[in-house]
């Protein structure tokens, strides 16, 4: 009864939510912060948001996974071989947080030292491939 009751108050919390339409004249409404990617942004923006973006989830996702190793060891009630897997979890995500922030850390130096200030950018600063365009 309850998964049928909360089913049907999310279809219709779903479709009591207003959707707004707002036509565009002159200014607009809503000004985009610096990091928005729209219709007219450049692909090398494009890729470096995204990159950013897959960063902060890879390390929202560890930080998710060693709370849910901190609740599991817990909630184990001293039972050694639930404390022994919530240990494995928290140092997974401990190593897992640490290799993000490493990488993230060596892309952002190593790029850094070669003067780039994205790998992903195009033009006077930014990254190269060479060609073999005449």
């Amino acid at each position: 009864m309850s998964k049928k009751l909360s089913f049907i108050s999310a279809q219709v919390g779903f479709l009591l939510m207003a959707s707004y339409a707002f036509a565009q004249t002159g200014e607009p409404l809503i000004s985009p912060g610096p990091g928005f990617v729209g219709a007219g942004t450049e692909v090398p923006k494009v890729t470096s948001t995204i990159v950013d973006l897959l960063f902060y989830v890879a390390a929202f996702l560890a930080v998710v996974y060693l709370i849910i190793g901190g609740v599991r060891w817990i909630t184990s009630r001293g039972d050694k071989t639930g404390i022994e897997a919530a240990r494995k979890q928290i140092v997974a995500a401990i190593v897992g947080l640490v290799v993000v922030a490493g990488a993230f850390l060596i892309l952002k130096v190593v790029f850094g030292i070669l003067g780039v200030a994205s790998p992903f950018e195009a033009g006077p600063g930014g990254f190269k491939l060479p060609s073999l365009k005449p």
